[in-house]
């Protein structure tokens, strides 16, 4: 309905009928659907180009985040700077055997009274007063008395080069400087064959790469002995020979091993060997920088090692992330 008045200007109202929807409530409705279609919009951007579901940027103010879905590949092990044994399976260390030789050599027999050793930080024995009791291993041969101890060292390759014909070897010639690195040292019944070594456990934290191995009567002796001011022992190993065997309590043969693993400051570990009975014949304690089948053949490696070489494999096969630097993750 149109109403005139006067003048030139006019008036419109418009009066809705009973039949007619509101305009009012349409807003809304369109509101919802504005929101909807921007919705599906933005749901079609994030897709990336090939695809991926779970690739994409959201823009939230002036940061963009981004999820990147790691993609793995076949790698050869010399990409990844991993070195195979000769049959064709990874070392679990990547420092590999960087050209050098090793050797396993008996050193001596440790009288282990009651068949109890102690392993501790070599500097103990050079501190005055007895050793630190809250700072060691315990290890139970159960019984055994006397222990055969060995050195796993490795030796430059430059070592036999100089060498003639008529020079005699380094164990022909007790004072001919031998200059080695101690990978590991290994104690055990003479004789016992390792079936399977155990999980790496903690022998002792060292400030300066000494170890140290007591039997329990030397630890005893030592303990009930030594006063504040004498230490157990008055030199150190040297770089030409880095180890020292000495009898602390007396008449009882060698029962104190101290050496050098030549690394410095920080935790040490061992682990157990076992023959095919279950029985503990043998420790060794290892420097985990080292390939441990380059050195020591015998017997099922600690879980440590073939579950590092593993992963190896799995990065080499493409089944683990490689990181950013081309390492095994």
């Amino acid at each position: 309905m149109v109403r005139l008045v006067s003048g030139p200007s006019f008036e419109v109202v418009v009066r809705p009928s009973s039949t007619s929807f509101p305009i009012r409530l349409l807003l809304p409705l369109l509101t919802v659907a504005l929101f909807g279609a921007a919705c599906v919009a933005q749901s079609g951007a994030s897709e990336s180009e090939d695809g991926d579901a779970g690739t994409g940027t959201e823009a939230d103010g002036d940061v963009a985040r981004t999820t990147i879905v790691p993609r793995m590949r076949p790698t050869p092990a010399d990409e990844l700077g991993i070195v195979l044994d000769p049959t064709g399976r990874p070392y679990d260390n990547e420092v590999g055997p960087q050209g050098s030789t090793t050797e396993e050599r008996l050193l001596a027999s440790l009288f282990v009274d009651r068949g109890r050793l102690y392993l501790v930080d070599g500097e103990s024995f050079l501190n005055p007063g007895p050793i630190a009791a809250g700072d060691r291993a315990t290890v139970n041969f159960r019984g055994q008395t006397d222990l055969d101890v060995r050195i796993v060292w490795q030796q430059p390759p430059s070592a036999d080069d100089d060498q003639t014909e008529d020079e005699p070897a380094a164990d022909d010639d007790p004072d001919q400087q031998v200059r080695e690195t101690i990978l590991g040292v290994r104690i055990g019944a003479r004789g016992a064959e390792v079936s399977t070594w155990g999980r790496f456990e903690r022998a002792y934290q060292t400030d300066t790469g000494l170890g140290g191995v007591i039997s329990r009567t030397g630890f005893e002796w030592a303990r009930d002995n030594l006063d504040e001011q004498t230490p157990l022992l008055d030199q150190r190993p040297t770089p030409d020979r880095p180890f020292l065997l000495a009898d602390v309590a007396g008449e009882t043969g060698r029962d104190l091993l101290l050496f050098d693993n030549g690394v410095g400051a920080g935790e040490f570990v061992y682990t157990e060997g076992f023959d095919a009975d279950g029985a503990l014949v043998a420790i060794m304690i290892w420097d985990r920088r080292y390939p441990w089948r380059l050195a020591v053949p015998d017997g099922e490696p600690p879980p440590d090692v073939t579950e590092r070489e593993q992963e190896l494999i799995d990065c080499i096969e493409g089944r683990r992330v490689i990181g950013r630097w081309g390492r095994c993750n």
